[in-house]
C-alpha cells in the first residue's frame, strides 16, 4: 500500500514538473517574441527598447501569483471562487455588452465613451482600472483587462462544478451548459467580438464534450448555431475581409489585409531558398 501511494507521489510530482518546464518555457519564447517584434517601435515611440518587454514581464510576475494560489488551492473547493468569478464576468461583460448595443443603435458616439470603457475601433471590448488622468501604475502603467479573457477562465471554472452538480443530481445537462455558455458568447457578440464569442463557446462546448453526455443535443443545436456564424461573417464586411484574407483571395486588395500573413510566407518560402 505505501509503494502504490510513493509511486502515485512521484508520477503526480512529474507531472507537475513537466507542466511548470512547458508554461515557463511558453513564457519565455512569448518575451522573446514580444522583444523582436516591439523593439524599435518601442524604441522610437517610447524612448525605450524594452517598454513592451517590461511590461510583459511584471504582468508575469502577476500571473505568477495567481498561479501559485490556485496551484495550492484545494480543488474541491474550487466552486468558492467560481461563482464571484463568473458573476464579475458577466456583469463586466453586460456592460460593454450594453455600450456595444447602444453605439450599434445610434444612441451613443463612439467618441463619446466613458474613460473606464473606451470604444476602441468601433468596438467595446476593455475595461480600465486606473485611465487617464487617473496615476499610472509604477512597471504596468495603465492596468485593464478584457473581460472576455477573464469570461474563459470563469466559464470553464464555473461549468466544471454545474456540470459534476448535474450529472450527480441526474438534471439535465445540456441545459447547465448551453445557457451560461450562450449568454457569455451573445455578451461578447455585442460588443462586438465575434470571433473571441465562437472560441469561448467552443471551449464551453469541449468542456461538455468531455462529460461524456448525449451528443444528440450538439448534433441538432450545432448546424443552426454555425448557419448563424456563417451569416454573420458574410453580412460584416471586415469579417468577410478578413476571412478571404485567410483562404488567400485577397490578391490585388490592400495590402495590410494580408500583411501578416504575407510575411510569414515570405520568411518560410523565400528566405530558405535565398540562404540555399
Amino acid at each position: 500500500m505505501r509503494n502504490v501511494k510513493r509511486n502515485t507521489a512521484q508520477r503526480s510530482g512529474f507531472h507537475d514538473r513537466s507542466l511548470l518546464i512547458l508554461i515557463s518555457l511558453m513564457l519565455l519564447f512569448g518575451v522573446i517574441m514580444i522583444h523582436n517584434a516591439t523593439v524599435v517601435y518601442s524604441q522610437g515611440v517610447f524612448g525605450g527598447a524594452y517598454r513592451f518587454v517590461l511590461l510583459q514581464l511584471g504582468w508575469i510576475a502577476a500571473g505568477s501569483l495567481g498561479f501559485l494560489f490556485f496551484y495550492r488551492y484545494d480543488y474541491k473547493k474550487i466552486g468558492r471562487v467560481a461563482y464571484p468569478m463568473f458573476a464579475l464576468s458577466l456583469l463586466s461583460l453586460g456592460l460593454l455588452a450594453f455600450l456595444g448595443f447602444l453605439n450599434k443603435s445610434g444612441l451613443i458616439e463612439c467618441s463619446n465613451s466613458i474613460i473606464f470603457a473606451p470604444c476602441i475601433n468601433g468596438a467595446y471590448r476593455w475595461l480600465y482600472l486606473n485611465p487617464p488622468p487617473l496615476p499610472k501604475i509604477p512597471l504596468m502603467g495603465v492596468l485593464g483587462f478584457q473581460p472576455s479573457e477573464l469570461a474563459k477562465l470563469s466559464l470553464i471554472m464555473y461549468l466544471s462544478v454545474q456540470l459534476n452538480k448535474a450529472i450527480k443530481e441526474r438534471d439535465n445537462s445540456f441545459y447547465v451548459y448551453l445557457f451560461p455558455s450562450g449568454l457569455v458568447a451573445l455578451f461578447i457578440l455585442l460588443q462586438p467580438n465575434m470571433s473571441t464569442a465562437a472560441l469561448v463557446f467552443l471551449i464551453a462546448t469541449s468542456i461538455y464534450y468531455s462529460t461524456g453526455e448525449s451528443l444528440k443535443p450538439l448534433l441538432v443545436t450545432g448546424p443552426p448555431l454555425a448557419l448563424f456564424g456563417l451569416l454573420g461573417i458574410l453580412t460584416s464586411p471586415y469579417r468577410r475581409d478578413r476571412l478571404l484574407t485567410l483562404i488567400g483571395t485577397t490578391e490585388g486588395k490592400e495590402l495590410s489585409l494580408g500583411y501578416h500573413i504575407k510575411q510569414i510566407l515570405v520568411r518560410n518560402l523565400v528566405l530558405p531558398e535565398l540562404r540555399l
